[in-house]
C-alpha cells in the first residue's frame, strides 16, 4: 500500500493538483500526494497553529514573509548533509527570508508571483481596429494615445481601450507617498502625486473607455481576462499561466520617463518545510528537495513560475512551456529595476490608500472635477486621522 505525503498551503487544491503532484507522482510513484487547502477565514497566525496541530501533514508551502515558523523545532539544517541541495543556488535574499543565524527553517520554492509585472494586450482587438499592439518601450502618455485608437464599437460589441489594474502598481512606480511620513497628513497636491493623477485621469478619461458593468476600477483587470473586450491591461506574470479565448500578448510595463522602473511586491516568495511531528521525515525532505532542484525549478520556470534559484537559464527559459508564449524570448520579464515602496511611510498609508481609490472610482465613473476629486479625499483623510485615529489635523 503506497503512504501517503500530505501538503498544506493557500494554493487551490486544483493548482497543486497541476503544478505539483502531477510531477511528483512521476517522480515518486511509491507515494501519493494529497493537499489540505488553509482556511480562508484563518488569520495567517491561525493557520499556522492548525497546521501545527494537524499531525497527518508533512510539508507546508507558504509566504516566507511570516515569520511564526522561525524555531528550532522547524530547523532543516540535519537533513541537508548528502541531500544534494546546493544553498548557493537559492536567490540570496530568498534564502535570507528562511534563516538566521540559528539554522535554516524552509528552503525557497520560488518567487511570488508578483515578483514583476507587465502591460498585457489582446491581439485580437488591435487587429480588428487594423492598429499595430503596443512595443516594449513605450511611456504611459504613449499606451493611452495608443488605448483611443482601441476604444469604440465595432458590430455592437464595445471595446475598452486600457484597464490599469491596482492603481497602486502606479504608485509604486512612481514612489510616491499620500501622507507626509512624519506628521500623517495629506500631500495630494505635491508635483509626483499630480502627475500621478493625470495618468490616472488620461487613461479613464478616453471617451468610451469606462466599463458599463459592476465590476470595480483599480483592480487587477477580471474584465481583460472574462470578457474579452479590453484592449490592454496591467496584471502579474500570473497572466502568462492563462489559458484565454484570445490571443494574448505582453510588452514591459509603461515607463514614467527613459528609465523602466517596474512594481514589485517583493512578499519574500514561497517557501516549503517540514512538519515537526511528521511520522515520515527522512522521505519527506527527500520531497522536498527534489521541488527545490534544478530540475524541477525548471519545469516549473517553462510554466511561467519564477524560480526560486538563480541563474540565467532560468531567465532563457521563462515561460517556454505556457499557452502564449511558447517559443517566445520572454527574457525581457527580468528586465528593469525592481521598486517596491518608498520608505519611510506613514503607518496609515495603506488605509488612506483605500479612501484615495474610492474617490478616484467616483471622479471616473461619474465624471466629477479632479480639484474637487481631490479635495474630498483630503478632508475623509483629515476625518479619518482624527476622529478616528486621535491624529491632529
Amino acid at each position: 500500500m503506497k503512504k501517503t505525503i500530505a501538503f498544506c498551503s493557500k494554493w487551490f487544491d486544483h493548482e497543486f493538483e497541476s503544478m505539483i503532484a502531477s510531477k511528483l507522482e512521476e517522480k515518486f510513484p511509491q507515494f501519493l500526494f494529497a493537499h489540505v487547502q488553509d482556511s480562508s477565514e484563518h488569520t495567517s497566525l491561525e493557520a499556522w497553529e492548525a497546521w501545527e496541530k494537524n499531525r497527518g501533514l508533512d510539508i507546508r508551502m507558504d509566504i516566507s514573509d511570516e515569520p511564526f515558523f522561525k524555531s528550532k523545532t522547524y530547523d532543516l539544517t540535519p537533513y541537508l548533509k548528502n541531500s544534494g541541495v546546493s544553498l548557493q543556488l537559492f536567490d540570496p535574499d530568498l534564502l535570507k527570508s528562511v534563516s538566521d543565524e540559528h539554522g535554516i527553517f524552509g528552503l525557497p520554492f520560488s518567487r511570488g508571483t508578483t515578483y514583476t509585472h507587465a502591460l498585457f494586450y489582446n491581439a485580437n482587438i488591435f487587429a480588428k481596429f487594423d492598429v499595430p499592439p503596443p512595443q516594449h518601450g513605450m511611456t504611459w502618455d504613449e499606451v493611452i494615445t495608443l488605448a483611443t485608437k482601441v476604444t469604440g464599437t465595432i458590430d455592437d460589441t464595445s471595446y475598452y481601450g486600457l484597464d490599469i489594474g491596482d492603481s497602486a502598481l502606479l504608485k509604486m512606480q512612481m514612489g510616491i507617498r499620500f501622507l507626509d511620513p512624519e506628521t500623517h497628513q495629506p500631500i495630494l497636491r505635491e508635483s509626483n502625486c499630480e502627475e500621478y493623477f493625470r495618468i490616472i485621469k488620461g487613461a479613464y478619461g478616453i471617451p468610451g473607455n469606462i466599463q458599463d458593468t459592476e465590476e470595480r476600477i483599480f483592480i487587477y483587470g477580471r474584465a481583460f481576462r472574462r470578457n474579452g473586450n479590453v484592449a490592454m491591461s496591467i496584471d502579474s506574470p500570473e497572466m502568462f499561466t492563462r489559458k484565454l479565448s484570445f490571443e494574448l500578448g505582453a510588452v514591459n510595463f509603461p515607463q514614467i520617463d527613459s528609465t523602466l522602473r517596474v512594481p514589485s511586491l517583493n512578499d519574500g516568495g514561497w517557501f516549503l518545510t517540514l512538519h515537526p511531528e511528521s511520522q515520515q521525515k527522512e522521505e519527506v525532505f527527500e520531497v522536498i528537495a527534489y521541488l527545490v532542484s534544478e530540475e524541477f525549478q525548471l519545469y516549473q520556470t517553462k510554466l511561467g513560475r519564477f524560480s526560486s534559484l538563480t541563474g540565467k537559464k532560468y531567465e532563457k527559459e521563462y515561460g517556454q512551456e505556457t499557452p502564449s508564449f511558447s517559443g517566445i524570448n520572454m527574457e525581457w520579464v527580468f528586465g528593469g529595476t525592481k521598486v517596491g515602496w518608498p520608505n519611510p511611510q506613514s503607518p496609515y498609508e495603506y488605509m488612506v490608500g483605500s479612501i484615495v481609490k474610492e474617490e478616484m472610482e467616483r471622479a471616473v465613473r461619474k465624471y466629477t472635477l479632479w480639484d474637487e476629486a481631490i479635495e474630498i479625499m483630503e478632508n475623509r483623510i483629515r476625518e479619518k486621522l482624527t476622529t478616528e485615529l486621535h491624529i491632529d489635523a
